[in-house]
């Protein structure tokens, strides 16, 4: 992943992951912007970011409490999928993660979202549980999956 250099306000990036995750998503994004606003300025919160000339091509918002990770959104931009953005992102996020002495990472995920689940598993994220109707619009259950660290 490249290293770019590109300062952007707490709200300039609010945004832009808002815009990412609405052009990323069928469904459009499941945040607002405010919530990534509040994500960005938030304590608890590791934020991975990829640039492509000084755009915002992805990001990953992991949630830390204690030992324990969640990642709570992943997008990547439409015009950047297959490139291994989100590869990339992932990796520095776990080796971040280790560094901090972060033991366990989870995330939900569609149930028929096959490409995200053959993702993670290719990081070796195993299947824990599930949570009824977790989505909405349209409404499936969500696969709890997590990574020992």
């Amino acid at each position: 992943m490249k290293k770019e250099s590109v300062a952007l306000s707490h709200e300039e990036l609010a945004k832009a992951c808002f815009l990412l995750s609405e052009q990323s998503f069928n469904e459009k994004s499941p945040w607002s912007e405010k919530q990534f606003l509040e994500s960005l300025e938030s304590e608890n919160k590791a934020i991975f970011l990829s640039f492509e000339k000084k755009c915002l091509v992805g990001f990953i918002i992991i949630s830390v409490v204690l030992d324990e990770a969640e990642i709570e959104l992943v997008s990547v931009s439409k015009d950047f999928k297959r490139k291994k953005i989100g590869t990339q992102l992932l990796k520095e996020a776990i080796e971040n993660l280790k560094q901090m002495k972060v033991s366990s990472l989870f995330l939900e995920v569609r149930q028929s979202n096959t490409s995200a689940l053959g993702f993670y598993r290719s990081f070796k994220f195993e299947e824990i549980g599930f949570r009824k109707n977790y989505y909405k619009a349209p409404k499936e259950d969500g696969l709890i999956l997590k990574l020992t660290l």
